[in-house]
């Protein structure tokens, strides 16, 4: 987590200090939300049903705009991961912690009001910080176990999604939500060699920009 403040930091100031002269549209803004996270397995484990894990995510965004498309790098703290029942009692959790950066191409419509639906989509890289897992019997004490040493160190796939901007005199506020579909296999031997493992999640924001 520590590391993930300090990345967003570098980012926000670099981000910021970028010529804001390059676009006639330019705003510097910070969301944050929830995560609805849950990896893939091919091929699909039989005897294990995989569910969805809520977390916090956040970050800061730099918004080009020429009319109404404009391009949206992002920095975002991100938690992707699963649970799962154990099968000889008890849950199974892991908890995959990432700075992630899209590229968003986003097309606004209604430009010309305040209130903008928009619609986005583009790439994604992601650096992994941290592995957990964590195994909670049905009698006892959860014990953790550092697991990042089982799984690649970098990430990268795709975000598309949909929302709402509301335009004032000196802000934009934004409601959005978004899948981020992971491509890229980063299990290297958490699971088995030969399983692929990649990194889905539903993501609603809440964002501001100036």
């Amino acid at each position: 987590m520590k590391k993930a403040l300090v990345i967003i930091l570098v980012l926000s100031v670099a981000v910021a200090l970028l010529p804001r002269a390059a676009s006639a549209d330019a705003k510097f803004g910070f969301k944050g939300g929830i995560s609805l996270a849950k990896y893939r397995v091919t091929p699909a484990p039989a005897a294990i049903s995989l569910e969805n894990l809520t977390w916090p995510t956040g970050g800061v965004f730099l918004r080009l705009g020429y009319g109404p498309l404009s391009i949206q790098p992002e920095g975002l703290y991100v938690r992707m991961g699963v649970k799962f029942a154990a099968l000889g009692g008890g849950e199974i959790s892991d908890r995959f912690e990432y700075v992630q950066i899209p590229v968003l191409v986003r097309l606004t419509f209604l430009y010309a009001g305040s209130v903008r639906p928009v619609i986005f989509a583009g790439p994604y890289g992601a650096i992994l910080l941290g592995a957990k897992e964590t195994f909670t019997p049905t009698e006892g004490e959860a014990t953790v176990e550092d697991v990042k040493t089982f799984l690649n160190k970098a990430d990268w796939g795709a975000v598309f999604g949909a929302g709402i901007d509301f335009e004032t005199a000196t802000a934009v506020v934004s409601i959005e939500a978004r899948y981020s579909f992971g491509i890229y296999n980063i299990n290297q031997d958490l699971l088995d060699t030969t399983s692929t493992l990649k990194n889905r999640a539903v993501m609603v924001y809440l964002g501001i920009g100036f």
